[in-house]
């Protein structure tokens, strides 16, 4: 996908996640995504070959969607495409 249809993704997201969060209905948060878009977290793997300006850009870009994660007050869980357990 393209840089912008990234953008949105990410701010549909973030939107999603606040909502869950100010919701007092909602007891469980349950990501899923598929393909290579999604990601449950970060590929150190693929990193160890970025630059230190590159990583730093990726956590700047990023950072703002594991930090809405981190601060929701119900518990979460993160599936990827591969998942066969919901």
């Amino acid at each position: 996908g393209s840089e912008m249809g990234r953008r949105l993704e990410t701010i549909s997201l973030l939107g999603a996640l606040k909502d869950a969060s100010r919701d007092r209905s909602v007891r469980v948060v349950v990501v899923t995504g598929a393909g290579r878009a999604f990601s449950a977290g970060a590929d150190v793997h693929e990193m160890r070959d970025q630059s230190v300006a590159a990583v730093l850009e990726y956590y700047r870009t990023t950072g703002v969607v594991y930090d809405s994660v981190a601060a929701l007050r119900q518990p979460y869980h993160i599936v990827g495409q591969d998942a066969q357990h919901l």
